[in-house]
């Protein structure tokens, strides 16, 4: 797991300035046998893993680095 960690007010992954301070996820290692396609817009998989973990939609999202035509995602979870 790789998490980036942002100091509240910073500029954040998606360009906005983070109101908190918060931790990005951003890698989670998955072994080979058990990979899919990439987290970008269209893993259900992976989707469907975060969101049984509590994680929700932000609406956020950037263009995809190696393909312009997908998304990177922002899913959120509340912290207690």
């Amino acid at each position: 797991m790789a998490l980036i960690i942002e100091a509240a007010g910073s500029k954040d992954f998606f360009g906005g300035s983070s109101g908190q301070a918060q931790g990005q996820l951003v890698g989670v290692y998955v072994r080979p046998e058990h990979r899919g396609t990439e987290l970008i817009g269209g893993n259900q998989r992976a989707r469907a893993a975060y969101l049984k973990l509590g994680f929700a939609p932000t609406g956020a999202g950037v263009p995809a680095q190696d393909d312009p035509l997908l998304r990177e995602v922002e899913l959120a979870i509340a912290r207690p």
